[in-house]
């Protein structure tokens, strides 16, 4: 969720073994990120779609990856506003998942992206 190029409000990032096997969650200010938010890894079926769903609550986002929280919520930095959030984004880093596919961004009250895993 970002207000502009300086800005970031959410930057969700599933690290998959080998670079981690877990989920960062940061955010950055006049092109700076901040302290990350770390939290373990949902177990995965390689090859089968999955479901994370972003809910903006009053003072946080909640992650939840098919209907089940993530151990960490990610708390609204100082500086930031859902009203100031200008659009979203997805976008794939060539390190990322290889071959992973991206099925569809659905935006409404609660921001649905859906996955699927490549099958080896």
């Amino acid at each position: 969720m970002l207000e502009n190029g300086q800005y970031i409000m959410l930057h969700l990032d599933f690290r998959p073994p080998p670079t981690g096997n877990q989920v960062v969650m940061n955010s950055m200010k006049d092109k700076g990120w901040e302290i990350e938010v770390k939290t373990a890894l949902p177990t995965f079926v390689n090859g089968q779609a999955f479901k994370v769903e972003i809910f903006c609550l009053k003072t946080e986002f909640e992650i939840e990856v098919d209907g089940n929280k993530l151990g960490a919520k990610f708390p609204y930095r100082a500086g930031f506003s859902l009203e100031d959030v200008k659009y979203v984004c997805w976008w794939k880093a060539a390190r990322a998942w290889s071959g992973q596919i991206w099925v569809f961004l659905l935006l409404s009250l609660t921001l649905e992206l859906q996955y699927k895993l490549p099958v080896r």
